[in-house]
């Protein structure tokens, strides 16, 4: 898990993650102009994020899709 992440990084939560009766929500972050994205729980964001490429997150959401 990263904990430094950049002041720039715009944060959207799962619109999947919303409807749950629990609010279990993931978050993505993104910074313009980066190479990579941040995946963190929104229920606990001082807890980091984790760092991943966007190319990579994009082949798993095809894969997932």
């Amino acid at each position: 898990m990263e904990k430094h992440i950049p002041e720039a990084t715009e944060w959207t939560t799962s619109s999947h993650s919303m409807q749950s009766p629990i609010r279990k929500c993931v978050q993505v972050g993104v910074t313009p102009g980066a190479d990579r994205v941040f995946l963190r729980d929104s229920m606990n964001p001082d807890q980091g994020a984790l760092p991943i490429d966007r190319r990579e997150l994009s082949a798993l959401l095809a894969t997932l899709a």
